[in-house]
């Protein structure tokens, strides 16, 4: 598997964990749900950083995600 699989695997099952706690914004678990929801981002930029890194090398120093 490709570096930085790991952290992106576990980022999108935080980020649907936090979805379903955004159901009911007069809960208790709202600010859960916010604090979750930024630890998957976080997750998930770091796991395509080294991805990113990898293309830099092959795309002729193109950097972009999608480029």
């Amino acid at each position: 598997m490709p570096s930085g699989t790991g952290p992106q695997a576990f980022g999108v099952f935080l980020a649907l964990t936090a979805a379903g706690m955004f159901a009911d914004e007069k809960s208790d678990v709202f600010l859960i749900a916010c604090v979750t929801s930024v630890l998957a981002v976080a997750l998930l930029v770091t796991g395509a950083r080294p991805r990113w890194k990898a293309r830099e090398g092959t795309a002729g120093g193109r950097t972009t995600p999608f480029g």
